[in-house]
């Protein structure tokens, strides 16, 4: 599952066996990742935790996680705090929450936006944040969100609409779904 406001996809899964378990439940290591395949989509995920449900004959297991971005987020990031001591682009300081993490981002300024826009000196400031928070926290100051890929570790900074919505009412704002009246009630 996601949402547009969600930087990680979730997911939750049954298990019927002990030795399935054993494949994908979280060690001494750290969590397990798992790949998952549906219909030619691919998600990387790790098994963040499980639980045991018994019920005469039968033992289950159930296992929920997350994509691989969720590693940008509490509690597997270290909290960090800044200040802007240079004139800093809104673009580097999501560059620089990114470095030696092994995520990139993806953030097309020019033809998909959000614009890119300048930070004079002093003026971005955080506390305790891990690196989702502050990239989250830039994207919604201009009406976009961060979404996560599936399968990579990458970041998307997108609008949230594609269109304004104080420009829905134009003729050629371009329709992304249609509902059909017999879909609702």
């Amino acid at each position: 599952s996601l949402d547009a406001d969600s930087f990680s996809w979730k997911f939750s899964a049954d298990i019927f066996t002990q030795a399935a378990l054993n494949l994908v439940r979280p060690g001494v290591d750290g969590q397990r990742e798992v790949e998952l395949d549906i219909n030619g989509w691919r998600w990387i995920l790790i098994v963040e935790r499980y639980s045991r449900q018994l019920k005469f004959p039968a033992e289950a297991y159930s296992i929920t996680g997350a994509t691989r971005t969720q590693l940008l987020a509490d509690p597997y990031a270290p909290l960090r705090t800044s200040l802007n001591s240079a004139l800093i682009t809104a673009r580097q300081v999501a560059d620089n929450e990114l470095l030696n993490t092994g995520f990139t981002i993806q953030w097309d300024t020019e033809n998909v936006g959000p614009r890119d826009w300048t930070f004079p000196p002093g003026a971005l400031s955080y506390q305790s944040q891990t690196p989702m928070q502050v990239i989250a926290r830039i994207a919604e100051t201009v009406g976009a969100i961060v979404r996560p890929a599936r399968d990579s570790d990458t970041l998307e900074v997108r609008p949230r609409y594609v269109v304004p919505p104080w420009e829905w009412g134009a003729t050629d704002a371009p329709i992304d779904r249609i509902i059909p009246p017999a879909m609702l009630t």
